[in-house]
């Protein structure tokens, strides 16, 4: 190499420049490379951000993409399409999910028996599966994922459309990083090709392993970003025209789901039971049937999710949307007979990272394309795998209910923990107030009085205020004498309440939906603990 004195003078500069920029961030690069090639993956300069990861553009299908559309008889049926993520993890393999999600539609969808369901989902039905796996530091990780989605396996009988895409973290350097700092990708490729493996510790210590993500990762998925990009595939688009233009008058229905199903059945598939709910409500705006969850070993969370969807449609038949309408089951009209497609008023993105379908449903309300008229069926629409949100050491005590000990109050304060459930006073309340064309200066003005609504017809409410000692005799008591006219006390507590919101220029008419709508929620989560107490 030709000594930089004797370079010419153009080239010479060029080559300080390139040195003054190099040596300094070598310098401030080679502490952390040093600690982690010993092994010090915490040493690494970045962490996860702590603002919402983002979807990549790019999307990729299989090689045997199918190709098959739905029939559609011109019998002016429900039609369906629907929308499911599936999230995937670099160290997976094989695709006994995807097969057992195919099958499980095609068997369970409708009719009564697998032969009536795979002949009646060619006719009416249609899926679009948007497979999602987080965009790794390492690009052999991404390019894996790629050929995974390239092979994904071809399966007849039923029109389905797959694709893959990526989530997108974001990385932040370390407070204690140097400014000269490489940016988060070429840090982890020039310690790759160092050491393969130490970089590999750094990507599981950062991403996660063994299928899970770390928690850093778990709180940026962007989940309505996700859906939002399989509603506005190619895919969806491409079924919601079929639909349009060889539908006559019948309905279209996106369906929004998730990939962890276990079961669509209840005696008769789900969307024979939809059929007939649409029928008998006069083609709703949206439609759920809630779900329920397979737990034999913490029937605590089984019955927790039973009471929990129950409430839900009581609060939905006194204030339409008056409670969430859940992810692995509510669907939503997006055509109706004799009117265009208006999938493209409804989106999932608004405030926050989750609740996508409480913002699907304001985008709806918002652009007047969905009615008040939505119809909440507590039948345990689908069945799911339990979210670890939803166990704690309490309900994992437990793993035989019977009628003596689901009376006592550890058991009935369990209930009440099981994640996100209306049946906690503050969720009953937060969820009805989102619901309500009122919106009150601080939102606990509002909420607080709604809360104490609640406990005057709440049934657990009403043992857990009991002056005597808590006992099973206290669950008797109140349970059989629930119809009973309320006490001075509780009708003190109604008119305070009241009164509260009044204050707040809440109208009349509001607050008795209001007080409807707890009168039905203590009305369905006594009939509940009536029935599993075995009392009369």
């Amino acid at each position: 190499m030709q000594p930089i004195k004797t370079m010419p003078k153009t080239r010479r500069r060029e080559v300080e420049s390139m040195l003054k920029t190099h040596l300094p961030a070598k310098v401030a690069n080679r502490d952390w490379i040093s600690q982690c090639l010993r092994g010090r993956k915490a040493c690494f300069p970045y962490i996860a951000s702590e603002k919402e990861a983002g979807v990549a553009r790019e999307i990729f299908e299989p090689a045997s993409q199918s190709a098959l559309n739905p029939l559609i008889p011109d019998d002016n049926l429900p039609l369906y399409l629907i929308n499911v993520p599936m999230a995937h993890r670099p160290e997976e393999e094989g695709y006994d999910q995807f097969n057992r999600l195919i099958q499980l539609y095609k068997d369970e969808s409708f009719g009564k028996t697998k032969t009536a369901s795979r002949e009646e989902i060619k006719a009416r039905f249609s899926l679009v599966l948007g497979v999602n796996q987080i965009k790794s530091m390492d690009p052999e990780v991404n390019e894996k994922f790629r050929d995974w989605v390239s092979n994904i396996p071809l399966i007849k009988g039923v029109a389905y459309r797959i694709f893959g895409f990526f989530w997108v973290p974001g990385w932040e350097r370390k407070g204690e990083a140097h400014r000269l700092t490489y940016p988060a990708p070429k840090a982890f490729f020039i310690l790759k090709m160092l050491s393969t493996t130490k970089a590999g510790d750094v990507r599981t210590y950062l991403e996660g392993g063994k299928g899970k993500l770390t928690e850093g990762l778990i709180a940026q998925i962007p989940y309505q970003r996700i859906r939002e990009k399989i509603k506005d595939s190619d895919f969806t688009k491409h079924f919601v025209k079929e639909y349009a233009g060889k539908g006559g008058e019948s309905p279209v229905y996106l369906g929004v789901m998730d990939a962890d199903t276990l079961n669509l059945k209840r005696k008769i598939g789900l969307f024979t039971r939809l059929d007939k709910t649409i029928e008998n409500h006069d083609t709703p705006s949206a439609v759920t049937h809630g779900y329920r969850v397979i737990e034999p070993e913490r029937p605590l969370i089984e019955l927790g999710v039973r009471l929990d969807m129950a409430c839900r449609a009581a609060m939905n038949r006194a204030i339409s949307y008056g409670a969430y309408f859940p992810e692995p089951c509510s669907l939503f009209c997006i055509k109706r007979p004799k009117e265009k497609v208006f999938i493209d008023e409804l989106t999932f993105i608004g405030a926050g990272r989750g609740l996508e379908n409480r913002r699907l449903i304001e985008s709806g309300i918002a652009s007047k394309v969905l009615k008040h008229d939505a119809v909440f069926v507590a039948d345990g629409g689908v069945a799911t795998t339990t979210p670890a949100r939803m166990k704690t050491i309490k309900n994992g005590q437990v793993t035989q209910l019977t009628k003596t000990n689901v009376k006592q109050k550890a058991n009935l304060q369990a209930l009440r923990s099981v994640s996100q459930t209306h049946i906690h006073p503050k969720q009953w309340a937060d969820n009805l107030y989102i619901a309500l064309p009122f919106k009150a200066s601080r939102v606990t003005d509002a909420t607080g009085p709604m809360m104490h609504i609640f406990s005057v017809f709440d049934p657990l409410s009403r043992m857990f205020a009991q002056p005597a000692r808590f006992s099973a005799a206290v669950v008797d008591k109140v349970l059989k004498n629930y119809d009973a006219d309320l006490t001075k006390d509780q009708k003190a507590i109604l008119k305070e309440a009241r009164e509260d919101l009044v204050k707040l220029k809440m109208k009349s008419g509001m607050i008795d939906q209001i007080e409807e709508a707890a009168r039905l929620s203590g009305a369905a989560i006594t009939r509940i603990l009536k029935e599993v107490m075995g009392i009369e």
